[in-house]
């Protein structure tokens, strides 16, 4: 599956789902454009082994499992083992936002490169937090110590770990 066709599914699962004030469309492509950024762009089609291929239909599908009925199963079916199981390592897990964090970032570091997806996701919710929720943004600020020890250790971008850590730093 190429990655406009993995676009559309995610799309399709997402449905009208909005992420703020916008179509949930916009987080999709802020967090493709965040691994684009850093040197992450799906620029082999023919290959779908690439690292930056499945990072690239992982952050369109990384929220499916967790916001839509889609199953792990289903999207297994859709784009294979390896994709779902980088989808799988970031969804988030039951339980109250401390018990999901903690549990979520256990998946995160069983799975090394889920560390860069979810920073990708989480540089693009600090940047549109920083532009429209400052509830979301000190929320992002007080969860980093834990966030940055704990993933740090099992891998991720050097660069985006930076980006990041400068983000939350100049907003305070």
């Amino acid at each position: 599956m190429n990655i406009s066709e993995i676009q559309e599914f995610a799309l399709r699962a997402h449905g009208d789902q909005r992420y703020g004030d916008h179509p949930y469309r916009v987080h999709l492509e802020h967090v493709v454009e965040v691994l684009q950024r850093f040197g992450y762009a799906a620029a082999d089609p023919l290959d779908p082994l690439l690292l930056s291929h499945r990072l690239v239909a992982a952050a369109w599908l990384h929220d499916v499992l967790e916001d839509t009925p889609t199953t792990y199963a289903e999207l297994e079916r859709v784009v294979g083992p390896e994709i779902t199981a980088l989808v799988d390592a970031v969804t988030k897990a039951p339980g109250s936002r401390q018990d999901s964090l903690l549990a979520s970032w256990a998946k995160i570091c069983a799975h090394p490169d889920a560390v860069t997806l979810k920073l990708a996701d989480r540089i693009a919710n600090v940047e549109a937090s920083r532009r429209s929720s400052p509830r979301l943004l000190a929320m992002y600020q007080r969860e980093w110590e834990g966030f940055h020890a704990t993933l740090r250790r099992a891998g991720g971008d050097p660069a985006m770990w930076a980006h990041l850590g400068h983000l939350l730093a100049a907003a305070r």
